[in-house]
């Protein structure tokens, strides 16, 4: 888990997937079921989609 977001790297990753292919959370879920892994809820999606977008304005921004 990372000790500043709190969030672990493996979701954040699957956002930023999810996003940069233009897929949405069902898809995603999808994608994760068919692994046979647990999936993330909406609301660890949305918050690690709000902090890979900060990450982006942050880094576009300089």
């Amino acid at each position: 888990m990372n000790t500043i977001t709190g969030n672990y790297d493996i979701n954040v990753r699957a956002a930023w997937g999810s996003i940069v292919t233009g897929n949405g959370a069902s898809h995603l879920m999808e994608v994760i079921a068919t692994m046979d892994a647990p999936s993330l809820s909406q609301p660890a999606l949305t918050r690690s989609e709000s902090q890979i977008g900060a990450s982006w304005r942050l880094y576009f921004s300089r």
